[in-house]
This record gives C-alpha cells, sequence and structure tokens, in this order.
C-alpha cells in the first residue's frame, strides 16, 4: 500500500472524488481518502505517475468548476442587481 499527501480538498465531496478517480484506474484494487489528514492509501499495481497524472487531472477539473461558478455566480449578481 502507497500513501499520498492529497491537498485541496475542502469537503467530503472532494475527497470521494479524489477516490472514485482514482479507484477506476486499472491496477488500483483498494483506494482511501482521508480528508483530515489530506493522505490517500492506494493498493494495487497501479503506477505511481498514472496515480498523480489522474490526481492532477482531478485537480485542475475542480479548479476549473470553482472558476466557472464564482464567474456565473457573480452573473447572475449582476443581473439581480440590475432588475
Amino acid at each position: 500500500m502507497e500513501q499520498y499527501n492529497v491537498t485541496g480538498m475542502s469537503c467530503a465531496a472532494c475527497s470521494a472524488r479524489v477516490e472514485k478517480a482514482v479507484s477506476s484506474l486499472p491496477g488500483v484494487t483498494e483506494c482511501s481518502v482521508n480528508l483530515l489528514t489530506n493522505s490517500m492509501n492506494v493498493s494495487g499495481e497501479a503506477k505511481d505517475e498514472e496515480i498523480i497524472l489522474r490526481l492532477n487531472y482531478q485537480n485542475i477539473r475542480g479548479q476549473y468548476l470553482q472558476y466557472y461558478l464564482h464567474h456565473l455566480l457573480k452573473h447572475l449578481i449582476d443581473i439581480q442587481s440590475y432588475s
């Protein structure tokens, strides 16, 4: 079992998304994410590079979604203030 440090998770949904993404990699037999310790334990034959790439993809996707939602909310507030 390999342990990884995972930063940027702020809620249970984030850690569940990371766990699901890594668990779906070929060769991963078990994955558990701990939000409180910012750590993840992975068992199986998956390569470190594959796991890290998947984590980076999840992080980029999460940041994009956060950016998109922030601007959407700002736009909605602007529309509301003109009504």
